[in-house]
């Protein structure tokens, strides 16, 4: 299906906030068994389909920022007026809607965000203890003012059932520095891979700018090939960008084994360490796959 609209200007760091959570998310899926696809900027921030060819399953994700305070459930059901008089969607009717679009095949919807939910729940603990909530885990009368609002908003004409799979989550992705928190989830990510070595930093930089292009990308795709081409990274995707990455290790037994034919053929030595230092940095910069120059180069 098209997207009902096209998602509106962000706020620079809100964007980057998005695309660390992202990035999070995609090492998550990608250290599970069985084929994934994310979609960026589909019908909602983030869309995580259960298989990248003929998927069956989608859990959707809305992701926003809050600098102070927590979450309420007014806040998060209340329409705002929008410029024409018009009530805008609420938070959790966006949200809800793609149930109502795609019914069966929601895995989950999730609102994600960094700030806490001060919401009742029927059991300890309370809303702003948890990081995972269903809404089915909500107080009675908590569940039955967010059910009245959704049923109001799309003019329903029976209980929402899809609030058994909408969930409210807080990240423990800092606000203020999740770039730092997010290349820290890599390295721990890619100490698995391969031989354990490959350099976090330029592979943080070369799977960011992938994403920003698969985000920022304006089409109307009208098949789900041209979709995942346009707009989705799959598994057999994210697992080339790891394979085209060489290990610190196979750089360094490379410039030794330059150095020691270098030494064999009697270069001099401050042309040696001239020759040795430039291949070094040529070596470092070849991995930052955002070097356009050097990427079409090599």
């Amino acid at each position: 299906m098209p997207p009902r609209e096209r998602s509106g200007s962000r706020s620079s760091n809100r964007f980057a906030f998005q695309q660390s959570w992202a990035l999070r998310l995609t090492l998550d899926l990608h250290e599970k068994p069985g084929d994934y696809c994310v979609l960026f900027d589909v019908h909602d921030d983030v869309v995580a389909l259960d298989h990248s060819v003929t998927p069956t399953k989608a859990t959707f994700y809305q992701i926003k920022t809050k600098t102070t305070g927590n979450w309420t459930a007014h806040q998060l059901t209340v329409q705002e007026p929008g410029a024409k008089g018009a009530p805008l969607p609420s938070i959790l009717g966006k949200l809800y809607d793609h149930y109502l679009r795609f019914s069966a095949h929601v895995e989950r919807l999730i609102f994600v965000s960094n700030a806490a939910f001060n919401v009742a729940t029927a059991i300890p603990p309370a809303g702003k203890e948890r990081d995972s909530i269903c809404m089915t885990d909500l107080d009675a009368t908590e569940l039955q003012g967010i059910s009245d609002k959704l049923t109001a908003e799309h003019g329903l004409t029976a209980v929402p059932g899809g609030l058994p799979r909408t969930y409210l989550e807080r990240t423990s992705l800092s606000l203020t520095d999740h770039e730092t928190h997010a290349e820290g989830a890599i390295c721990t990510f890619l100490s698995k891979q391969g031989d354990g070595t490959i350099p976090p930093h330029p592979f943080h930089r070369t799977v960011r700018a992938e994403m920003q292009r698969r985000n920022n990308k304006e089409c109307a795709p009208t098949t789900f090939p041209e979709l995942l081409k346009q707009k989705g990274l799959t598994r057999d995707q994210f697992q080339g960008m790891i394979d085209s990455v060489p290990s610190q290790k196979g750089q360094d037994d490379l410039l030794a084994s330059i150095r020691n034919q270098l030494l064999a053929e009697k270069i001099d030595f401050r042309r040696l360490h001239a020759l040795v230092g430039g291949i070094r940095t040529y070596l470092a910069q070849r991995q930052d796959q955002t070097n356009l120059l050097l990427a079409d180069g090599v």
